[in-house]
C-alpha cells in the first residue's frame, strides 16, 4: 500500500511540474504574435495575452480535487481495511 501512496504522490508532482513548465512555455511564447493562417485554421480571432492564465489555473484546481479526492478515498480505503494498527 506505501508503494501505491508513493507512486500517486510521485504522479501529482509530476503533474504540478507539468503544468507549471506548460505555464512557463505559454508565458515565454505568448509574446509572439500568432500568424494569419494559424488565426484561420484554429479559429482564434485574438492572440492570447500572457497574463491570461484562467483556464490553466482552472484545469489545475480541478485536476487537483480530484487528485486529493482519489486520494481520501485510497486512504479512507486503507484504514477502513486494515485499521489504523501498526505493524
Amino acid at each position: 500500500m506505501m508503494a501505491a501512496v508513493i507512486l500517486v504522490c510521485s504522479l501529482v508532482l509530476l503533474l504540478q511540474f507539468f503544468v507549471s513548465y506548460c505555464r512557463s512555455l505559454v508565458a515565454a511564447c505568448a509574446k509572439e504574435p500568432l500568424p494569419i493562417e494559424v488565426q484561420e485554421v484554429t479559429g482564434i480571432s485574438r492572440t492570447a495575452s500572457p497574463d491570461d492564465f484562467s483556464r490553466v489555473n482552472a484545469a489545475f484546481f480541478t485536476m487537483n480535487g480530484y487528485v486529493s479526492v482519489l486520494f481520501f478515498v485510497f486512504w479512507a480505503a486503507d484504514i477502513f481495511l486494515h485499521g489504523t494498527r501498526i505493524r
